[in-house]
């Protein structure tokens, strides 16, 4: 991801909630695997290594974006 981030991890994972890009079953699953820090982007980038999120989408979500994921 290229652009800096400083939004902490709490946030990053309350807007990807939000976002309804992962269901609440799939975060909770997820969230005990995910990197202990407080960094979103670190967060953030492991969502996409684990191919849960896009680059695209973590970048969204790290701006504070939750809506326009979904066509239709």
């Amino acid at each position: 991801m290229s652009t800096p981030q400083t939004m902490d991890r709490a946030t990053f994972l309350a807007n990807l909630q939000e976002s309804g890009l992962l269901t609440s079953k799939q975060l909770a699953r997820i969230t005990p695997e995910l990197p202990d820090t407080n960094q979103g982007q670190v967060v953030a980038q492991a969502l996409v290594k684990l191919q849960l999120l896009t680059r695209f989408q973590a970048e969204l979500l790290l701006q504070g974006r939750t809506s326009g994921f979904h066509l239709g």
